[in-house]
């Protein structure tokens, strides 16, 4: 084994607008070291002031422990009391199965992979 194989798992956070949502990309671990990342980034789309229908394109997310899920779950809340909402898209299967036994499934719209029309794909929401 070698010492790169041993260290965690890059974080990344990228955005995007697509129609009348805002799309985050997710990379990598949602966890106690990288939650206050995610936070951050909605905390601005919450205060901004624009639409505030936010779509979290979790395809790359490899897993999420418990502070990841507080981040969805008050990020979800500041949205709606805002007037908008957060969409969960193309949870892989292990992230799925988290957010089933934490009873999050019923709570979130959980959509198929975010896939951009204009690369062909097509798009699911509004």
């Amino acid at each position: 084994m070698t010492p790169e194989s041993c260290e965690p798992p890059e974080f990344s956070l990228s955005s995007t607008r697509a129609f009348a949502n805002f799309v985050v990309h997710v990379h990598g671990p949602l966890d106690t070291d990288t939650s206050p990342r995610l936070a951050l980034r909605l905390a601005d789309l919450v205060d901004g002031p624009d639409d505030r229908q936010v779509v979290l394109d979790l395809k790359r997310v490899t897993v999420v422990d418990f502070t990841g899920f507080l981040v969805l779950v008050e990020a979800r809340r500041r949205l709606r009391a805002a007037g908008g909402d957060l969409v969960l898209s193309g949870p892989t299967a292990g992230v799925r199965r988290a957010l089933e036994a934490a009873g999050l499934d019923e709570a979130f719209l959980i959509t198929p992979a975010w896939d951009h029309p204009a690369r062909g794909g097509r798009h699911t929401l509004r």
